[in-house]
């Protein structure tokens, strides 16, 4: 029996689609979806943390957790946590990216990841003012980071300047909250 060309490039598809969501997520042996959290470091040496979900049609980035160090143009420092819920960020093919701006900063994140590690690239940016009230850009500069599948994943508190966390709902709207320390 020959089966139609368009039919075989839909079977092929889905196959490929199916081998690569076991090869990420590992193979699951109920009807749910696979959860996987994976937690590192940045070049910076902060912490970076993510979970991954999904089945063998969809794999997505469910929330990420990143600090970040930036220096200003006038060497003045801001240590920056990001926490992002929501946006579902797709992986295709083991790959994903992210860009997110606001009036307040932008960060773009992308990278591999697989079912025993990931890694990446990562750049953080925001704007600032100098003493004398300038506008200057105070940038991560280009960061890597590296992460693998954590089995008990726990948080490490550290000190930060800001705090920012972006959540989208499911008809897209964005919610900002941001907290800054002093002192």
């Amino acid at each position: 029996m020959r089966v139609p060309r368009v039919l075989r490039s839909k079977l092929t598809v889905a196959f490929v689609v199916a081998l690569v969501s076991v090869a990420v997520l590992g193979a699951t042996t109920s009807a749910t979806a696979a959860v996987r959290t994976f937690a590192g470091t940045t070049s910076q040496g902060q912490p970076i943390s993510f979970t991954v979900q999904g089945s063998a049609g969809s794999i997505a980035i469910t929330d990420m957790a990143v600090t970040t160090v930036l220096t200003c143009a006038d060497g003045q420092g801001i240590t920056a946590s990001h926490s992002f819920a929501g946006f579902n960020i797709p992986v295709v093919n083991g790959r994903f990216q992210f860009d997110y701006f606001s009036v307040f900063f932008s960060l773009h994140w992308s990278g591999r990841v697989s079912a025993t590690t990931s890694s990446g690239s990562l750049t953080d940016l925001y704007p600032g003012l100098t003493v004398d009230e300038q506008a200057q850009l105070c940038p991560t500069g280009d960061l890597t980071w590296t992460a693998t599948p954590q089995t008990n994943p726990t948080g490490s508190a550290s000190r930060v300047d800001v705090r920012i966390d972006a959540r989208r709902d499911a008809s897209g709207h964005v919610t900002t909250s941001i907290a800054r320390s002093e002192g």
